[in-house]
């Protein structure tokens, strides 16, 4: 009287959810490696590439504001027919332009981060496949849709 008898639809249905939760788990490594190993590679290689550009692109973009903004305080002065100090107006403008030379530093920092990963020794196909089967066996054994406990 204890024995319950299961519908085979059901079977088939948690065979199937089966089936979807391994495939959800293979996907989410392809995922994983995707943004975390091959995303920073080609990262790294566009900053190779177009870095120094942007980079200087961007002082360039820098240089101009600075100088448009310094001649609108100066033309500022001399709209009130005072004389311009020009010393207050590079102490105003180094506080204003702060938020871009920190950018400008984020941005060689970048460079850096960008050379030193390309320059770093990478592993042979063989030892990346092999790492990549042992993360995709621990995350299989540690996923918690597989291993409820």
């Amino acid at each position: 009287m204890g024995n319950v008898i299961m519908h085979p639809e059901f079977e088939r249905l948690c065979k199937k959810c089966q089936g979807a939760v391994k495939q959800l788990s293979m996907l989410i490594c392809e995922y994983d490696e995707m943004i975390f190993q091959h995303g920073p590679l080609l990262e790294a290689k566009y900053m190779e590439a177009f870095g120094a550009l942007d980079m200087a692109v961007y002082e360039a973009y820098v240089k101009i504001a600075y100088l448009k903004r310094k001649i609108d305080l100066t033309q500022a002065c001399l709209n009130r027919n005072e004389q311009p100090d020009l010393m207050k107006i590079e102490d105003k403008l180094q506080v204003e332009f702060e938020s871009y030379q920190k950018e400008l530093q984020r941005l060689a920092g970048k460079m850096t981060w960008a050379k030193a990963l390309l320059e770093c020794k990478s592993l042979s196909m063989e030892e990346t496949k092999h790492l990549k089967e042992l993360y995709r066996e621990l995350a299989r054994g540690l996923h918690p849709d597989l291993n409820q406990n």
